[in-house]
């Protein structure tokens, strides 16, 4: 049996930045992929909002929603 440790969304559009959070959250090193940088920006900075949210209600801590971070990342290549 194959175990999937990395997980690339193609698209960082409406539902992109989405995906690449839960992606990162439940622990998978995540690759988040579009053509052009812009759409990458805003799609970081989305899931930076979302794990922001988390801690201050809570639901998640500091340091894991610093994890979930240091395994998303963006590329255009």
């Amino acid at each position: 049996m194959t175990t999937v440790r990395t997980v690339t969304v193609l698209g960082a559009g409406t539902m992109g930045h989405g995906i690449a959070h839960a992606a990162a959250a439940s622990g998978f090193e995540t690759r988040l992929f579009d053509v052009a940088e812009g759409p990458l920006a805003n799609a970081r900075a989305q899931v930076e909002a979302i794990f922001k949210k988390a801690v201050e209600l809570g639901k998640t801590s500091t340091a894991e929603a610093d994890a979930g971070l240091a395994r998303l990342q963006t590329t255009t290549d």
